[in-house]
């Protein structure tokens, strides 16, 4: 075959609705589908070549598990206690980068509950947001709007949440998303809070009842636990909780995030949940049951 029949051919493969025609039917085969092919390549190169990246950052996840399972260990050691006495009714997901511990989280709940016959406490995110596209009275404007939104959504949502909810991030320095969902939770609402990491310089170095956290003028009086104080835990933990390990991004107006057409893959999600509550399993286990597991041994 010739080039120019080749660059044709291809330039066929990429319309949209032939891509949409085969993504279709290899969606319902369960195969890999591209997100793009590029000019110099065939429908199964490109397979070849997503199916290759979505491996690499799966297993880059699977890396990142490693390296912070003494902190994620740490956290559900803080956790057990609560957990056993059915201490919240729900847990809170500060979503993007809270995501996975939310979920980690919750798993860990839900397998007790499971085991003894109890309510399995709900899971639901809500996504604040520090930065604004806007400046000036636009900013404050939009700032009002999310937290409105934020205070209806958690309020329609009561009856779920319960009366009292966990609310669980990745890392707490000065702690404004937490103290976000915190004041959007319906009146009478008890909270307490979860991290894999905090700033030990701003928060102190024991988790449970922390006298002059920066929540002590809300509602509540919450408990604060966290799996590490360690100051170099945030940035590597951070970079790798970023939105396509989630596939959403932060919405401008509202406190939820939706999903992002650029870095969402199916099968990398699917890939990272997976591994994340096979960890959350193993650490129930050594935690919960006193069962070291062939990874931690």
């Amino acid at each position: 075959m010739d080039n120019k029949k080749k660059h044709k051919m291809t330039e066929n493969l990429s319309t949209p609705d032939y891509l949409e025609e085969v993504q279709a039917a290899r969606s319902i085969l369960g195969i890999d589908k591209p997100r793009y092919i590029k000019a110099d390549e065939t429908l199964d190169e490109a397979i070849e070549r997503e199916k290759a990246s979505n491996d690499r950052d799966i297993d880059d996840w699977r890396e990142v598990l490693a390296k912070h399972r003494n902190e994620f260990n740490l956290l559900a050691n803080e956790l057990r206690e609560p957990i056993e006495n059915h201490r919240w009714d729900s847990v809170i997901g500060d979503d993007i980068s809270g995501h996975w511990v939310a979920v980690f989280v919750h798993r860990l709940m839900k397998l007790y509950a499971q085991e003894n016959g109890l309510n399995v406490p709900t899971i639901t995110f809500v996504a604040p947001k520090s930065n604004s596209q806007y400046t000036g009275f636009q900013e404050k404007r939009s700032k009002r709007k999310r937290e409105r939104t934020m205070g209806k959504l958690l309020k329609h949502r009561q009856e779920r949440l319960g009366h009292s909810v966990l609310v669980v991030t990745e890392y707490i320095a000065g702690g404004k998303h937490v103290k976000k969902i915190a004041k959007a939770l319906p009146r009478g609402t008890h909270y307490d809070v979860a991290s894999l990491a905090i700033s030990g310089h701003a928060w102190g170095q024991e988790s449970g009842a922390v006298p002059n956290h920066p929540y002590a003028r809300l509602e509540s009086d919450p408990w604060v636990f966290f799996g590490s104080s360690n100051a170099s835990t945030p940035s590597s933990l951070y970079a790798a909780m970023l939105s396509h390990t989630v596939g959403r991004e932060k919405n401008n107006s509202l406190p939820i995030a939706i999903r992002d057409d650029v870095s969402f893959r199916p099968k990398v999600v699917q890939g990272i949940r997976e591994s994340t509550i096979q960890l959350a399993d193993e650490i129930y286990n050594e935690v919960f049951h006193g069962k070291e597991s062939e990874k931690a041994a």
